[in-house]
């Protein structure tokens, strides 16, 4: 009877070990769907790896952030999956100024998302761009087949070098307020290089469709793009139906 309880023992330490094990080494593919916590997925999957987001709508309340290289951010159906900012974001206190997705990291792709700023007051899409003068660590990014709409800041805000920002819908992302239109662009970059945007319909900012504001960029290439201003069908973000947004 000993002998078999001491079996029984080293069996259980045996497989609790293997589990151990297996939870310390962080998986290649995370499958989330809407109500899972996507910070969690993402800090969950290894450097390299995949998060894939189910079909549905994925309130969004506080900065997605995006800190090991190489992550990809993927919807499992091109637009189906969509991140909405909560009316309640968790912003910068000091400046008032927040980001649904914030890229911290070399090698990122986010590809298929829907993002849907609800007009948050600055609040951006997609930041990868430099902080407090210290060099974005978002080299190689790559947007790749999302569309980005509704923000009050810039949708897509971008300092790393050797982006490409490719098959995009980037519309209506504006923001006016007594009277006075502020400069919401559609892609803005301060100091990448090498910056590619091909194959987008950009509409509608309240700024630049794309807009190379005061700093180091260089060798940026639009190819295949229709950049565009009209009337807006309807009021948005502080504009009157039939107001032309754009510079």
């Amino acid at each position: 009877m000993r002998k078999r309880k001491g079996i029984g023992v080293l069996l259980a330490v045996g497989v609790f070990a293997a589990a151990a094990v297996y939870l310390l080494v962080p998986p290649q593919r995370v499958v989330v769907g809407p109500g899972d916590d996507l910070q969690e997925a993402v800090d969950a999957v290894a450097s390299g790896g995949t998060v894939v987001l189910e079909d549905g709508v994925y309130p969004v309340s506080q900065t997605l952030r995006i800190t090991k290289p190489g992550i990809t951010l993927a919807a499992a159906n091109p637009r189906a999956a969509r991140l909405e900012a909560s009316k309640t974001f968790a912003k910068n206190p000091k400046t008032n100024k927040g980001q649904l997705i914030r890229v911290e990291s070399p090698q990122v792709t986010i590809r298929g998302l829907a993002l849907d700023g609800q007009f948050v007051t600055l609040l951006k899409g997609i930041d990868a761009s430099d902080v407090d003068d210290e060099e974005s660590a978002s080299d190689g990014l790559l947007v790749d087949s999302c569309e980005v709409f509704h923000f009050a800041h810039h949708a897509i805000d971008i300092d790393g070098d050797d982006a490409v920002v490719r098959n995009c819908l980037i519309y209506e992302n504006l923001w006016a307020e007594n009277n006075v239109r502020h400069d919401v662009h559609g892609i803005v970059t301060t100091n990448a290089q090498r910056l590619t945007i091909e194959n987008c319909t950009i509409s509608n900012c309240s700024g630049d469709c794309v807009q190379g504001e005061r700093g180091i960029w260089d060798n940026l290439t639009i190819r295949n793009c229709d950049l565009s201003n009209s009337p807006l069908p309807r009021d948005l973000g502080g504009l009157k139906k039939g107001t032309y947004p754009g510079e």
